[in-house]
């Protein structure tokens, strides 16, 4: 009993060890080619230079130090920040994962954009690229690159703050507009139609019921059987289309379908008329 407690208490914290985290094939690559190639923890040997008629792509693989297995962290970007003192060149951008495949992260920093430019206020120079991972129970990755020489060329005009203080400055509200609330009509007014809706039947049922209507003569033949039958069915069809016209189909809709369920009720309801008249001569006949 002792063993197995032991072996599940070791079990325990192995399980709940937090791990680590690891890369691999670590690309750049500007343009087609493959520029540099990277093996972690270690950091680019010299500084890689992007000019601005170039796309750096930057693509690896996150796994797990001990597990040896592939991972999609909840986190992963890249922080640039110039290395020149003074500077407010500074910038965060999140890595894609790769749809198909498990583990694999990819981003592409295009210098002739003109956000990434204006992002790091038009500041050509050193930047320290580092990599960021977490994860819950996973250690926090803080991986550095290296460095990335950017140059721009031809700066486009920033607007940039006159001061320190005018940079933090109170901005004006933002104000949403939410969407306003569906119009219904009263309670009171839902209830009338409601009444109004089911007091036909109401009406119906109690003059059948003054008038002592029956169904006897109704199935008094084979032929009646079919077409009485039939003509029912069409009756309650009618009744469920009314009740889904009042829950939930719009109009054009229910016009079809009643359009549909006129030709069997007009149908089946002269064939029992008939098949009534007819069952009254032989009737008489019989009599006679």
């Amino acid at each position: 009993m002792r063993s197995v407690l032991s072996i599940f208490v070791f079990f325990c914290i192995v399980t709940s060890e937090v791990q680590n985290f690891s890369l691999s094939d670590i690309n750049f690559a500007l343009g087609p080619i493959n520029a540099e190639k990277l093996k972690f923890p270690n950091k680019l040997q010299k500084p890689l230079e992007v000019s601005q008629a170039e796309r750096l792509k930057i693509k690896f693989s996150v796994e797990s130090e001990t597990l040896k297995e592939k991972l999609n962290p909840q986190q992963v970007f890249l922080s640039l920040e110039a290395e020149k003192k003074n500077s407010h060149g500074k910038l965060t951008l999140v890595f894609q994962r790769e749809e198909k495949k498990k583990g694999d992260y990819s981003l592409i920093i295009d210098l002739k954009s003109k956000n990434f430019v204006e992002a790091l206020e038009g500041e050509a120079g050193n930047y320290l690229a580092t990599i960021f991972i977490s994860e819950p129970n996973y250690s926090p990755l803080s991986y550095s690159l290296g460095t990335f020489i950017f140059k721009f060329g031809e700066v486009p005009n920033i607007n940039r703050p006159a001061s320190e203080s005018e940079e933090f400055r109170y901005k004006e509200e933002i104000r949403h507009i939410f969407k306003p609330p569906v119009k219904v009509p009263f309670r009171l007014i839902s209830l009338i139609f409601a009444v109004l809706c089911v007091l036909p039947w109401v009406i119906l049922f109690a003059l059948w019921s003054s008038l002592a209507v029956n169904f006897n003569n109704l199935y008094a033949t084979k032929e009646m059987v079919l077409y009485g039958t039939g003509f029912m069915i069409s009756m309650g069809g009618w009744v469920a289309l009314y009740i889904a016209y009042f829950w939930s189909v719009t109009l054009f809709p229910a016009l079809a379908c009643a359009s549909v369920l006129s030709v069997f009720s007009l149908f089946f309801g002269n064939r029992v008329l008939v098949s009534k008249v007819q069952f009254s001569k032989l009737k008489t006949q019989k009599v006679d």
